[in-house]
C-alpha cells in the first residue's frame, strides 16, 4: 500500500464483504502508516552502527592523545553519563544522526568506564562482569533497536572474554551450543515470540542478527583455537537436542 487511497479501498471493501458492521479506527491506521513510513531501513540502521563504532574508535583516540586516561575519575565521570545519553537518546527520535551520535556516546562510555575500573587496578574479570550488567540492564530498560543490538555484542563478547582471560577454551563449546539453542528456538517459535510481548517484538530483529554475529565470532574463535582433530563430539548431549526441537515444533 502506497497511499491513504488504497488503504481506504481495502477498509472499504473488507467493510463490503463482511456480514457484520465493522469499525475501523482510521486515524490510528493512518497514524501507523506514516510511522512505518518513517521507519529506518535494516541497511541503513546497520551502516549507522558501523559509523558509530568508527566515530567511536577516533573519538578514543582523541582523548587518549589529550591525555584523558592519566585520570581514572574523569574516565567514569565521562564515561558513565555518556552510557545514559547514549542509551535513552534513541527513545527521542529516528533520526540517522542522532542515531549514530547515540551508538557513538554508548560505545565510547563502555570503553572509558572500562579503562577507568582497569586504572584504578580493579580485576579485569569483575570488570568484564561489570560491563555485561551494565549492558544488559540497558538491553532490558531502553528496548532501542540500535542500542540493543550493541547491547548484545558486549555481552556476549563479554563472556567470550572471560572465557579466555582465564584460559577456560573448552567453555567456548558451551557457549557456542547454547548460541545454537537460542537462536533455532528464536527462529522456530518467530510468531509467538513476536505477538507475546510488544516491548520484545520491537527489538526482535535486533537481538536476532546480533545473536547471528555472536554465534559466528565463537565458531571463527573456535577454529583459530583448535584444530579439527582435537574437537570432540558428545554424542550423550545429542538426545538432548532432539527433546529440545521436538518441544520447540
Amino acid at each position: 500500500m502506497k497511499t491513504k487511497e488504497e488503504i481506504k479501498q481495502l477498509l472499504d471493501y473488507l467493510q463490503d464483504s463482511s456480514e457484520k458492521d465493522l469499525k475501523f479506527n482510521e486515524a490510528a491506521i493512518y497514524t501507523a502508516f506514516e510511522k512505518g513510513n518513517n521507519h529506518q531501513s535494516l541497511a541503513i540502521k546497520i551502516l549507522s552502527i558501523f559509523g558509530g563504532i568508527l566515530a567511536s574508535l577516533l573519538f578514543i583516540g582523541f582523548l587518549f592523545i589529550a591525555g584523558i586516561y592519566d585520570s581514572e575519575l574523569g574516565l567514569l565521570l565521562l564515561g558513565i553519563p555518556l552510557i545514559i545519553f547514549g542509551a535513552f537518546i534513541t527513545k527521542v527520535t529516528d533520526n540517522i544522526l542522532l542515531d549514530t551520535l547515540s551508538i557513538s556516546a554508548y560505545i565510547i562510555g563502555f570503553i572509558l568506564v572500562g579503562a577507568g575500573l582497569l586504572q584504578m587496578k580493579t580485576d579485569e574479570n569483575l570488570v568484564c562482569i561489570i560491563l555485561i550488567l551494565i549492558a544488559a540492564s540497558a538491553l532490558f530498560i531502553v528496548r532501542s533497536y540500535l542500542i540493543s543490538f550493541i547491547s548484545v555484542l558486549i555481552i556476549c563478547g563479554g563472556f567470550l572474554f572471560l572465557m579466555m582471560s582465564n584460559n577456560s577454551f573448552n567453555l567456548i563449546h558451551i557457549y557456542i551450543s547454547l548460541l545454537a539453542l537460542i537462536l533455532t528456538f528464536i527462529y522456530l517459535k518467530e510468531p509467538k515470540l513476536m505477538t507475546f510481548n510488544k516491548a520484545f517484538s520491537q527489538i526482535y530483529d535486533s537481538v536476532r542478527i546480533s545473536l547471528i554475529f555472536c554465534f559466528l565470532a565463537g565458531l571463527n574463535l573456535l577454529g583459530r583455537n583448535y584444530r579439527l582433530s582435537n574437537i570432540h563430539l558428545n554424542i550423550s548431549g545429542f538426545p538432548l537436542w532432539l527433546l529440545f526441537l521436538q518441544f520447540c515444533t
